[in-house]
């Protein structure tokens, strides 16, 4: 049985609840972005990279060839495009989905995690929300 073009009812449910929670949160992919689309405390980010560096970083880290990194990569994208099409309709990864877009190849890892937890705290600033003020 295949679910409708529409993000399941159970998986959509337990991201609104986990959403909702006292506690700040990271939801990474289920297509949580269309789920907390039009949720004012969802701040959402695209992370991306240019194939070389993505091709380089899955060679490192899996120990495959530069062949099996590009088939693993063209793969996965596949998957993640074809499962957020039947599940929401929509274009994977369209910068108009996303509060922020991150090219992680260009400033490197850590400092785009430097850079994403920055706008967050703007974010909040300007929101008058304080969630990070420990971190």
């Amino acid at each position: 049985m295949r679910w409708p073009a529409t993000v399941s009812p159970s998986r959509s449910g337990c991201i609104r609840k986990i959403a909702a929670g006292d506690e700040s949160c990271v939801i990474l992919g289920r297509c949580a972005d269309y789920t907390l689309y039009d949720n004012p405390n969802c701040f959402r980010i695209y992370i991306h990279a240019i194939p070389r560096a993505r091709i380089d970083r899955v060679m490192k880290q899996f120990g495959l060839t530069e062949d099996e990194a590009r088939r693993q990569i063209q793969l996965t994208d596949s998957s993640r495009r074809n499962h957020y099409r039947h599940f929401t309709g929509r274009e994977y990864g369209k910068q108009e989905y996303y509060h922020l877009s991150v090219d992680s190849a260009t400033i490197g890892v850590e400092q785009s995690v430097e850079l994403i937890m920055e706008c967050i705290r703007m974010w909040c600033d300007v929101r008058g929300t304080h969630p990070l003020s420990t971190i």
